[in-house]
């Protein structure tokens, strides 16, 4: 399965606990101000707006990049 959208990597976090076999993309990916470039991945603290924590690796690429890389595969899209 592809999921393009990952965000925070819930869907393929949870999908990996019943070892189902998932990449998971977003164009943003799993780093430390993914906040700053995605308001939706942000959490509000006493000390200000910061990157939420992330419940799986995400890898950063275009949904272009990996339709040609991945053709066959199972797609996967949420919100």
């Amino acid at each position: 399965i592809v999921e393009f959208g990952a965000g925070t990597g819930l869907w393929a976090h949870l999908l990996r606990q019943q070892q189902v076999a998932v990449e998971a993309y977003d164009i943003v990916g799993t780093r430390e101000q993914s906040h700053a470039i995605n308001w939706q991945h942000c959490i509000r603290r006493s000390e200000g707006w910061t990157t939420a924590p992330h419940f799986t690796q995400v890898q950063a690429q275009t949904n272009l990049e990996v339709l040609r890389a991945k053709k066959g595969c199972i797609l996967l899209m949420c919100w």
